[in-house]
């Protein structure tokens, strides 16, 4: 049992570790790796996008003058001074005006400072104008604002750095004005102030302000640049978080960075040493399990975990799904390079799960293969991820198909339990979609197919693995058992042919054993199967037993040690015979069994009545069958079904009181000569055993009416008479 537990454990651990070597960006994988723990890294792709999102959220920083309108209007009253007190020589005048101003003027702006050096009112206008400017917002080429600054700026002044800086919207750009458009702005302000301004004095103040005005908002790229600084400085790495069992990468898929730092993290995070720790923790706590839900017992019976055979074949058949169920799990992991529309654990739900509980019903008793059942399910979700889903997918599509090969009657019933274990595990993953509700309801509907197919597939794959299983010799289903039952079977011919009365001795002896199998708990199908068979070896010389002679005894004409060695012979023909038509070893062991090592009471008693009374016999090995004993109900019930039926056609007068005291006594002889010690039969067993004895063959020599006068059956008097 422990080679069990570790043979299923390496065959789930195969292919679980790996070389961060071999993975290189860009390379294609050879094969898929999944994480064996919660994994968590840095994710450098993930970090840099949060980290330009919280670059964004900064808007640009644009300083606000708040001292340029009182700086400007010092510029201007200088102006005005100059243009009072210096004579206009050359161009002295201009370049004078022009460093005060600190822009630029041509000829046709020069000649109006000129005409207005005298002009005190117009003066006082440009003078009220700057002051207004402090109201306004002034920007070089503001039209660029909405492309230059999509998300908005923040107006920060310069005078007072503790001041909350304004948050102007692109919707707000449009109060942002050029120094044309200011200067326009605020002429029509002063214009309102001072209606008697002719038109060219307000095209001169116009004129003049554009010149004089500068833009007030500035952008202050340095500020904005350690904002966004501060801000991406801000954003705490992104990690990945990769559950146990998630894929990382996929066989056939090109590996990106991501990937292969991820590769390196799990590399890092877990070593070689802690996955072989967890592998060698898992593989014990299945042996523990295998040791827990196994029911190994040193008295074999029928149907039961009984012979080292039974723990081999556990092995042998299990080590096939598991390695089919691995081959599936590494072939369809390149389909979702190109099956995108598909969660990652749909594709897990094709592969035949239920193949074992269907096998262990079919050879096994129910119970048996439920705990089988459940430590398989154990053992894949120990391995395969993720459990939630594993676990009860795989136990309780195995339990109804174990319900409903309960009665495998027809090799159609494997399709039949396919069929439930399909809708069940599609329940199950429709269950487990709800849970995780990150899964879209069109994936769903397509998994669910797969799940569905999951059943079919094990019923097919159970179908063809019986015939395997059937051939290694002592394991036969129901469906076999039918098969050897029909009446066209070239065994059961043969004997028809040769040995008549044989055949329906045997049919006899299959009705009582089958009646009392059926109240005892044994199984029936089994019983009645092995009566057919148990006396086959007395087809090859049928006239040397007495139910198939019809006149002369052979015999008459041999030595008792010859006659009996004749009739012990039955057993060892019957055994080559059945062998020699593979017919499976548990129909075999009715062969052997069914007389144990009882003695062949009338010759031997021939025999002694034949020696004088000097000469002792008293080995009486010569006269007894070779055995084994029986060892299961079935065999020990056919052995006393075989003595109660032969025995019971000698009585006189079968009324129902005397063949139940003759069946007791015939039973009574066989329990006292120590036939039924290696067969799990108790006293109760074997009362119900009687009683079942007893009413079938009252039923097969019921009492007859006494025909009166003569008549016989036949004649219509006596029909009358009945009547």
């Amino acid at each position: 049992m422990i080679l069990i537990g570790v043979t299923w454990g390496l065959l789930l651990t195969s292919g679980q570790h790996f070389d961060p070597n071999e993975f290189t960006t860009g390379d294609i994988a050879p094969r898929t790796i999944r994480s064996t723990s919660q994994l968590i890294i840095e994710n450098p792709e993930a970090t840099e996008q949060a980290r330009q999102a919280a670059i964004d959220t900064v808007l640009p920083i644009v300083d606000r003058l708040e001292s340029l309108p009182e700086t400007l209007q010092q510029r201007a009253s200088k102006a005005f001074k100059l243009l009072q007190t210096q004579k206009p020589i050359d161009n002295e005048l201009k370049q004078q005006l022009e460093k005060t101003i600190g822009s630029p003027i041509d000829k046709k702006t020069y000649q109006r400072l000129l005409n207005i050096q005298n002009d005190v009112p117009l003066q006082e206008a440009i003078q009220q104008g700057l002051i207004l400017l402090g109201e306004t917002r002034v920007a070089t080429e503001p039209q660029k604002w909405e492309a230059a600054y999509p998300n908005g700026v923040l107006i920060r002044s310069s005078n007072s750095s503790e001041k909350e800086p304004l948050k102007l919207l692109p919707i707000e750009y449009k109060t942002v004005l050029s120094a044309l458009q200011a200067a326009k702005r605020i002429t029509e302000k002063i214009v309102t102030h001072t209606p008697n301004l002719s038109a060219k004095e307000r095209l001169l103040l116009t004129n003049l302000l554009s010149l004089l005005i500068q833009p007030n908002l500035l952008p202050n790229p340095i500020e904005t640049e350690k904002a966004q600084e501060a801000a991406k400085n801000s954003v705490k790495p992104v990690y990945f978080q990769l559950k146990p069992g998630e894929v990382i990468v996929r066989s056939g898929e090109r590996i990106t960075t991501v990937q292969a730092k991820q590769l390196v993290g799990l590399h890092h995070q877990k070593s070689h040493y802690q996955e072989h720790v967890a592998s060698i923790a898992k593989i014990l706590l299945l042996i523990l399990a295998v040791f827990i839900l196994i029911p190994y017992t040193s008295q074999p019976r029928w149907r039961n975990l009984g012979h080292p055979q039974d723990l081999i074949f556990l092995l042998v058949m299990t080590g096939i799904v598991l390695s089919i169920i691995q081959f599936g799990r590494n072939l369809t992991d390149p389909l979702l390079l190109t099956t995108t529309n598909l969660p990652r654990e749909a594709i897990l739900l094709v592969l035949p799960y239920a193949t074992v509980g269907m096998i262990f019903r079919l050879f096994f008793r129910p119970k048996i293969a439920f705990r089988i059942a459940v430590l398989f399910a154990f053992a894949l979700s120990l391995f395969i991820e993720p459990m939630i889903l594993i676990f009860p997918y795989t136990l309780l599509g195995s339990l109804a198909s174990i319900h409903v090969l309960r009665h495998s009657k027809q090799r159609s019933q494997f399709y039949r339990s396919g069929f439930i274990a399909g809708l069940v595990q599609s329940a199950i993953w429709l269950l487990y979609s709800l849970i995780e509700s990150s899964i879209p309801l069109p994936e769903i509907m397509r998994a669910l197919t797969l799940a569905f197919l999951g059943g079919i597939i094990a019923s097919i794959l159970t179908a063809t693995l019986m015939p395997l299983c059937e051939w290694i010799g002592r394991y036969v289903s129901e469906v076999r058992l039918l098969e050897l039952a029909q009446d066209d079977q070239p065994l059961l011919k043969w004997l028809h042919l040769n040995a008549p009365g044989t055949f329906n001795h045997s049919i006899s002896v299959a009705r009582l054993a089958e009646s009392a199998a059926e109240q005892i708990g044994a199984d029936e199908l089994l019983t009645r199967v092995g009566a057919y068979y148990h006396d086959i070896g007395k087809g090859y010389w049928p006239s040397y037993f007495v139910e198939n002679q019809r006149t002369q005894n052979p015999h008459d004409k041999l030595k008792p040690q010859l006659s009996s060695r004749v009739i012990i012979a039955h057993v060892t023909q019957g055994v080559e015979l059945a062998r020699k038509n593979n017919l499976p070893s548990v129909i075999t062991d009715f062969i052997l069994e069914h007389h144990g090592t009882s003695r062949v009471e009338y010759f031997y008693n021939q025999a002694k009545e034949q020696h004088s009374e000097k000469e002792d016999i008293t080995d009486d090995t010569t006269y007894r069958y070779p055995g084994p004993k029986p060892n299961s109900k079935e065999t020990a019930l056919v052995m006393l079904a075989d003595v109660v039926e032969s025995a019971t056609r000698t009585l006189d007068n079968p009324t129902p009181d005397r063949i139940s005291a003759f069946v007791s006594r015939l039973i009574e002889k066989i329990y006292a000569d120590n036939q039924l010690d290696q067969a799990p039969l108790t006293l109760k067993d074997l009362s119900i055993a009687k009683k079942a004895f007893t009413d079938v063959l009252t039923g097969m020599y019921h009492h007859r009416i006494d025909y009166p006068l003569g008549l016989k059956p036949g004649d219509k008097r006596a029909e009358e008479t009945v009547a």
